[in-house]
């Protein structure tokens, strides 16, 4: 066993590129202990908060200053009426929050004015008196009930960098009061202002901007610095910081995995631990008996940005006197100043290395390592559960929520979700081979050092060996290994059907059905768990990327295995079944039990019906009113899959404009007769409608397609959904969709295209040396072809 480090980038070290001088003993302040009452400051103390290069600092920020934004939702609130609330609503608290113009005094920011003042007696960590306990989006102490009033009325400020940009000022006006997002997310509302944006690259690059390449993320250091103390050279010394990333979860909503995966090991960890595809919360996290922890987190999760807090570090001569505390507090306030909303998100773990490095090695053996392990990480939980932060399920992860009237506020600490700690169990010796299901596989170095395969047993035979030992009634069969695994969790993990099979017909397959391993998993729920995890994510060398577009459903042996823990008796009796579908819902990943073809969900048909339909009625309506040329320059976005030979024969020929419009109706109608709009189906609707004159069979005999409208449908529906676009469809029909099933198939455009027999469309296409856009498979998908 090793210590585990935090970033893999810089060994867990402190961050060389943000040091002004070097912290090599630097730790977590540890100062804790379960009460609020912290130490007392010793010294004079500076707080800095340091942003990105000032090209950048505010292009992602609010463009209504803090005061502005309290009346926005004010207003929202009133117009809305409890109920949800529509663009009009928006629109209006959105122009009555912009004609507040902010006093003199206010256009000064907060952080501004706190960087024209000195602490006066060292505590200066402490949220500035002019915050109020709405504005601070935090909670302090056992209850959670927010700052201490005496401490929060001290003198006691925060010292922003110089340099700095601040939301509030005229920089951060909109040009153009036009320009309102209609998203659900408050967040969504922040326009891209790039008018009085350095063009300068040499400055953007600056020391302070590590994430330089992603527009989405704002690396925030916070600083702690003695006025008195200076190093060698004369210069200010760090004595402790803290690392954190600002991440704008809705400009990477259709990507998220694969933009949360480069920036570095915890942002991975974050996306794949707790979120789906789309940045939301997993809904075992909200709804499993287990899983859930004390399931005080829910769909508030799926929304706001996130501050993901990385590193903690405090010099070794300057511990216990509250610093690692102040340093946040100044993070959490920093952050509500530059978002709508956000939600902290931290993994506590040990982080002074190199204080333990030596008591380490010290050890006598991998279990005193583990208990010191235990030790440190015990010590970092209970810090952060102090500032009111509480685990996320039963996740490592824990959360900290803005709005004190957050559930997880009156959740005291002792009361939060612990991880029952794994008992010391062990398989019967009999089915002791089965252990190597679980076991990792050997290093790469191991492999070298020995190339011999590791032998692999026959499963089934270990368990009838056991059975002819033992019988059916010994209590081997219930036993479990140290991650709490029965035997059938172990088989039916590697999707072995002759032994789940062989299981489930013995006398004790139905108690182990119900048992649950040290995560609270079923063997049904760890399949489940499973085959998610394959179908959305694929592991290369130490990158994980995302494959979700790529699903063509569960291999076979998955399929039987799940059949047989549901109880379905078997594959075959459900060919028999009345619904023919029943089975290809199981293979296409369907939990509604409606799904087309096993993959079209009802939410996704009802999505492309109504752009099929959309887009239709409005382009016909131009037909007549708009000369060819005209015509193809308006509807250009729909038209981006035709090859560029048909797009010429469509600014010429009206019969082709004509078909191409008629197979948006068609592709329509076959969804409204509840058939997969593969190509086959929407032939037989289009041969159906008898068309005179035949303009759809004019534009298909000269080379039109039904997969370039399809994939047209698919985008404009992308574009219009709430998770992927700007959800304009689900806020127009929003109670009609409210009336469909969900289901995990829900919003998979590129499973669903692709399933059809259809080019799988990328919900963020790629592009090639010569700019051309490319689909999942690497396909031009411009008009081009």
């Amino acid at each position: 066993m090793s210590l585990r480090k935090r970033r893999a980038s810089d060994g867990g070290q402190p961050t060389a590129k943000y040091a002004r001088t070097e912290t090599t003993d630097s730790r977590l302040d540890q100062e804790t202990t379960g009460s609020s009452d912290f130490p007392e400051v010793r010294g004079d103390f500076k707080i800095v908060v340091k942003l990105r290069s000032t090209s950048k600092a505010a292009r992602n920020d609010p463009k209504l200053t803090l005061p502005q934004r309290e009346l926005y939702r004010k207003i929202l609130s009133e117009q809305s009426n409890g109920g949800p609330a529509t663009a009009r609503h928006r629109a209006a608290a959105y122009f009555a929050a912009r004609r507040l113009k902010p006093s003199h005094d206010e256009d000064e920011s907060e952080s501004d004015k706190q960087s024209k003042t000195t602490s006066e007696n060292g505590d200066a960590g402490n949220i500035h008196k002019n915050y109020s306990l709405e504005r601070v989006p935090m909670s302090m102490g056992e209850t959670g009930k927010g700052i201490d009033e005496e401490e929060s009325q001290g003198d006691d400020v925060v010292t922003c960098q110089h340099g700095e940009q601040i939301e509030g000022g005229a920089e951060h006006e909109s040009e153009d009061d036009d320009e309102i997002d209609d998203g659900y997310d408050e967040s969504d509302m922040d326009v891209e202002d790039d008018s009085n944006e350095d063009t300068s690259e040499d400055e953007d690059r600056s020391d302070f901007d590590p994430d330089y390449e992603f527009e989405w993320l704002e690396p925030i250091v916070v600083e702690a610095i003695p006025t008195a103390n200076l190093d060698e050279h004369g210069e200010p010394m760090r004595v402790a910081y803290c690392d954190a990333k600002l991440i704008r979860r809705g400009q990477i909503r259709d990507d998220f995995y694969g933009q949360m995966e480069p920036p570095s090991n915890e942002t991975s960890m974050l996306a794949l631990d707790l979120f789906d595809r789309y940045g939301r919360l997993r809904s075992e996290f909200k709804t499993h008996p287990v899983i859930k922890g004390t399931g005080v987190w829910g769909q508030e999760l799926d929304h706001g940005d996130i501050l993901l807090i990385e590193e903690v570090f405090v010099n070794k001569d300057y511990r216990r006197q509250g610093l690692g505390r102040r340093m946040i507090e100044s993070l959490l306030t920093r952050a509500w100043e530059k978002t709508w909303s956000f939600f902290a998100f931290v993994w506590p773990t040990f982080l002074r290395l190199n204080d333990l490095r030596r008591e380490w090695d010290s050890l006598p053996d991998d279990a005193e390592r583990r208990k010191l392990e235990e030790r440190e990480h015990d010590r970092a939980t209970m810090f952060y559960r102090s500032l009111g932060f509480r685990r996320v399920g039963s996740t490592i992860w824990f959360a900290l929520a803005p709005n004190n009237d957050h559930p997880s506020h009156q959740l005291a600490s002792i009361e939060d979700f612990n991880p029952p700690k794994p008992p010391s169990t062990s398989l019967h010796s009999l089915l002791a081979p089965l252990q190597q299901i679980a076991d990792p596989p050997p290093s790469p170095l191991v492999r070298i050092l020995n190339p011999q395969p590791r032998e692999s047993p026959d499963f089934l035979d270990v368990l009838q060996n056991c059975m002819q030992e033992n019988g059916s009634a010994d209590a081997c069969w219930t036993s479990k290994d140290k991650h709490g695994n029965t035997v059938l969790h172990l088989t039916a993990s590697i999707f072995n059907v002759a032994c789940v099979e062989w299981v489930l017909k013995q006398d004790f397959g139905a108690r182990l059905l119900e048992m649950r391993n040290n995560r609270g998993e079923t063997p049904l729920e760890l399949v489940q768990f499973k085959l998610e995890r394959l179908r959305t994510q694929k592991v290369v060398n130490q990158l994980t990327i995302p494959v979700s577009d790529r699903f063509e459903g569960h291999n076979d042996d998955a399929v039987r295995c799940l059949v047989l823990l549901k109880g379905l008796e078997s594959v075959e009796s459900l060919g028999e079944l009345h619904d023919p579908d029943a089975l290809q819902r199981i293979v296409g990943g369907c939990t509604c039990g409606q799904c087309l073809g096993g993959f079209l969900s009802p939410r996704m048909s009802h999505a492309l019906l109504c752009q099929a339909h959309l887009g239709y009625d409005m382009m016909n309506g131009d037909l007549d009113q708009l000369p060819g040329l005209d015509w193809v320059e308006d509807w250009e976005n729909y038209l981006g899959y035709l090859p560029s030979k048909v797009l010429d024969n469509l600014t010429t020929n009206k019969s082709m404009r004509q078909g191409f419009v008629n197979l948006w109706l068609h592709v329509g109608t076959c969804l409204e007769k509840g058939a997969v709009p593969n190509t086959s189906n929407v032939l037989d609707v289009v041969r159906s409608a008898r068309e005179w004159p035949p303009a759809t069979r004019n534009f298909l005999q000269r080379g039109g397609t039904v997969e370039s409208v399809f994939l047209a449908i698919c985008r404009e529906a992308i574009k219009e959904d709430k998770w992927t676009g700007g959800g304009e469809y689900q806020e127009i029909i929003g109670e009609e969709i409210g009336n469909l099933p969900e289901c995990r198939n829900d919003c998979e455009f590129g499973y669903v295209s692709g399933m059809c027999g259809y080019r799988r469309i990328c919900l963020r296409p790629t592009v090639d040396m010569m700019g051309n856009r490319l689909d999942e498979d690497g396909n031009i998908i411009d008009s081009g072809l």
